[in-house]
């Protein structure tokens, strides 16, 4: 079985870099790369913020370190599949609209992991970022052309220090005909990265633990030890895909999603699979 499952992961590594490669080669999009130390999706929310409103513009949501985060982000795919057989109607799926699809302009925000220096080197290479921020001290990676790409240095950044990136975005702002103003009132606006666990109360005054993911979730036992100190009785609704799984580790009350009628006499409700998928449990 693992021998089929690493054939079928490597299929599917070649498959996604194929498409990425043809999905690239035929929309063009302008690739502002942004990698480095510290927490740089700040940098990454950013950049969004200064320019979705005036661009067409997508970026990776959560942990630039997953394998196929920037991928997905190129093709278009806000999550992964939650369970193997998913991916094959996914890449039909992204095949179908790259022949259909008109090539239109779009700006791509990745941000890149630099844990794996082979990984990051491949995904640079086939982006060819028009745009690469850099932060903190790193050596610039050696595939990159200085020529055709514009690399921009700041201080790495921190939940401390979050203005370090001010003078990176102003200088995108001014290339993208961003007014003065709004430039100026991005650091305002931008919205920190979210957190892979956080806590806060519905309009029923009932306490929701959100650990819903776009890649890949949290460690179960994270999870629990924040439950842990909310009040009972507490109700867990996974995705089905990790019912199976996780379910027998679940002393507390499981649910597959369900209506939420269901869950009104818990106090605490935890949220633990796709953020696409549970996004009305999150209201």
């Amino acid at each position: 079985m693992n021998v089929i499952h690493r054939f079928a992961r490597r299929s599917l590594r070649i498959a996604l870099r194929f498409l990425s490669r043809a999905v690239i080669s035929k929309h063009r999009p302008d690739v502002i790369a942004v990698l480095g130390t510290g927490p740089t999706g700040i940098i990454r929310e950013a950049v969004y913020t200064l320019l979705h409103e005036k661009y067409p513009a997508r970026r990776n949501l959560e942990s630039p370190e997953s394998e196929f985060s920037v991928p997905l982000t190129i093709l278009g795919s806000p999550s992964y599949p939650t369970a193997d057989w998913q991916w094959l109607p996914l890449l039909f799926k992204i095949i179908r609209q790259w022949l259909t699809t008109k090539a239109y302009f779009h700006i791509l925000i990745l941000e890149m992991g630099i844990g794996n220096l082979e990984s990051l080197t491949y995904w640079l290479e086939i982006t060819k970022p028009k745009f690469l921020i850099l932060s903190g001290e790193n050596v610039l990676p050696k595939i990159i052309n200085t020529e055709k790409t514009t690399v921009i240095q700041c201080p790495a950044v921190s939940f401390d220090a979050q203005d370090l990136y001010t003078s990176a975005i102003a200088g995108l702002g001014r290339y993208y005909r961003i007014p003065e103003e709004y430039i100026n009132n991005v650091p305002k606006m931008v919205a920190l990265p979210q957190s892979r666990i956080s806590v806060r109360r519905n309009l029923r005054k009932q306490f929701i633990l959100d650990a819903s993911y776009y890649y890949y979730p949290c460690p179960l036992r994270a999870v629990q030890e924040v439950a842990e100190a909310l009040p009972e009785p507490r109700a867990y609704v996974l995705e089905r895909s990790l019912l199976k799984k996780e379910g027998p580790q679940i002393k507390d009350p499981v649910f597959a999603p369900e209506p939420k009628p269901v869950l009104e006499k818990y106090k605490t409700i935890v949220i633990r699979g796709p953020r696409t998928k549970l996004q009305t449990f999150l209201e």
